[in-house]
């Protein structure tokens, strides 16, 4: 299959710094910062409609949640947002260092920190357990309800259960930090992103390794699956659309003048988060995918 070139439809300026992640909630686009801030953004004129502040430091992800906004930073908190007022409406500091990422399961929220550690929470910030075993930060989490996946500076993957504080599998091959875990539907693959230049694809039940993604020339700093296509985004200022049926490489998004950070994929459009201070939309096939 072809590689073929995309530029991006649309830009939305407004970031004092590096953009880190992005989240849409009821057609309501919001990002976050190094620039401490959370936004959110008209998607019509891609004008900045609010700023929300409250974070002290760099705002590494955010997360929508059954109609409730959640962001982590580096200050070590997590904040929910009124989306009105503009102000957090609770925070809670679970962690001795920074939260990287966040993921959310029914009433459970998980967080994973420069600490070492992986915790559980209620949505109202209540510790319920700590996953400790990783020997580096954790930079990435994921979980389907059953399973929670914690991805690490020490270049491994770790599989608990959700219910426990048990590791199930560790996942090794990656050579240095794994930034991002993303399952797929079915949850029986789990695709990896790393600071080793590739993407890696695991057999949930056994972690054998699949395939290995080559493409990227710098690190790999997220992924995203939707059937049988998965997007990443580089330290190489692109992003790729990678078929995983065929392990091929379809399509390289160019037009980014900084790491992109962060991926979502709604409908037929993408947004893309980068260290360029902008976010950036582009058109994507999600139709034929399954």
């Amino acid at each position: 299959m072809a590689n073929l070139e995309t530029k991006a439809r649309a830009t939305f300026f407004g970031h004092e710094d590096g953009v880190t992640c992005t989240a849409m909630c009821n057609e309501r686009l919001f990002s976050t910062s190094y620039d401490m801030t959370v936004r959110e953004w008209n998607l019509d004129n891609m004008h900045c409609l609010r700023v929300f502040t409250g974070h002290s430091n760099t705002v590494w992800f955010i997360l929508v949640h059954q109609n409730r906004i959640f962001s982590c930073s580096r200050d070590k908190t997590v904040n929910e947002w009124d989306t009105q007022a503009t102000q957090a409406v609770g925070t809670f500091c679970p962690h001795k260092s920074s939260i990287r990422s966040i993921c959310c399961h029914e009433d459970r929220l998980y967080t994973a920190s420069d600490d070492c550690t992986a915790k559980e929470h209620t949505l109202e910030g209540k510790e319920r357990r700590s996953f400790m075993g990783h020997s580096a930060a954790v930079v990435s989490i994921v979980t389907d309800g059953t399973y929670l996946y914690t991805g690490s500076a020490d270049y491994t993957i770790r599989k608990w259960s959700a219910d426990s504080v048990v590791t199930i599998k560790t996942f090794s091959g990656h050579t240095s930090t794994v930034n991002c875990v993303a399952l797929n539907a079915d949850h029986d693959k789990l695709f990896s992103a790393s600071h080793d230049h590739t993407l890696k694809e695991w057999n949930t039940e056994t972690g054998e390794c699949i395939h290995t993604y080559k493409g990227h020339t710098f690190l790999v700093l997220f992924c995203v699956v939707l059937g049988r296509k998965m997007w990443s985004s580089s330290a190489d200022c692109t992003i790729k659309e990678w078929d995983t049926n065929d392990k091929a490489l379809c399509r390289t998004f160019v037009g980014h003048e900084g790491y992109v950070w962060h991926l979502l994929v709604n409908e037929s459009r993408m947004f893309s988060a980068s260290n360029d201070k902008t976010i950036r939309l582009w058109d994507v096939d999600t139709v034929n995918v399954w």
